[in-house]
């Protein structure tokens, strides 16, 4: 084997390694570029969430629409029992209460974007 030609193959050698180490860092960006935004996103869109009528939306209705909600509390504002539904995306921060009175009927949905 000359000296050219061990030359010319490591110069192959660290080519190749070079561009792999590039495709690698791409595919790495771009996998934490989808987790970013998907962190972010609502469980429920603000178009779903429009759907929603304060006053005549049921309770049962927004749970036969959006499914079982992750958090379920009760609590006490102004002297009125109220009930929340909260629904979270699965590795996401963002999460979505929806607020109903003791009656069962819709009165606002709330979003918690704190971790």
């Amino acid at each position: 084997m000359t000296r050219m030609s061990w030359l010319r193959e490591l110069k192959l050698a660290l080519l190749l390694a070079g561009a792999t180490v590039c495709v690698f860092l791409t595919i790495l960006l771009c996998f934490m570029a989808y987790v970013i935004f998907t962190m972010n996103l609502l469980p429920i869109s603000n178009g779903e969430l429009s759907v929603l009528v304060p006053g005549t939306t049921t309770q049962a209705e927004a749970v036969e629409k959006f499914g079982k909600p992750k958090y379920d509390s009760w609590g006490e504002r102004d002297g009125l029992m109220l009930r929340k539904l909260g629904y979270q995306r699965p590795g996401s921060w963002p999460i979505v209460y929806l607020v109903f009175d003791e009656n069962g009927r819709f009165v606002r949905h709330t979003v918690d974007y704190s971790p």
